[in-house]
């Protein structure tokens, strides 16, 4: 390990906290701060200058008002740079995926659920003549 680096318990709540991909043709970081209100802030690599520019800004709280637990970034979404999708360890957990520019959640769905049903098969779906009486 390098002197000024992390432990390894810190690198991995830091990773839990910030994100870098492509959206939408340009390069992003997102971070999610350790401190309440949970600001989520993110940036977008400038093209000319090489700096990272700060293009949005939003409180976990406006978002999601009702829950106290620091959201975990799961994703920056790869065609639109305006969606994140954010993990919540509440019970069994949900997710998030909300529009940061509008500061407004999109969908939200909860995770761990013990319902999960087979999905059909392409025989499934297809009208099958065998199954059919003849009239």
């Amino acid at each position: 390990m390098i002197p000024d680096q992390q432990g390894e318990e810190e690198m991995r709540q830091l990773v839990k906290r910030r994100r870098m991909g492509v959206s939408d043709g340009a390069l992003r970081f997102v971070e999610v701060s350790k401190e309440e209100p949970f600001r989520i802030k993110s940036f977008t690599l400038d093209d000319e200058s090489g700096r990272w520019m700060l293009e949005h800004q939003v409180s976990w709280r406006t978002l999601c008002s009702e829950s106290r637990a620091m959201p975990l970034l799961a994703a920056i979404d790869p065609l639109s740079a305006d969606l994140l999708y954010l993990n919540v360890p509440v019970g069994k957990g949900f997710c998030v995926s909300a529009d940061i520019r509008w500061k407004r959640p999109v969908e939200s769905m909860a995770l761990g659920k013990n319902d999960v049903r087979k999905n059909k098969t392409l025989a499934d779906v297809l009208v099958r003549s065998d199954r059919h009486p003849k009239t």
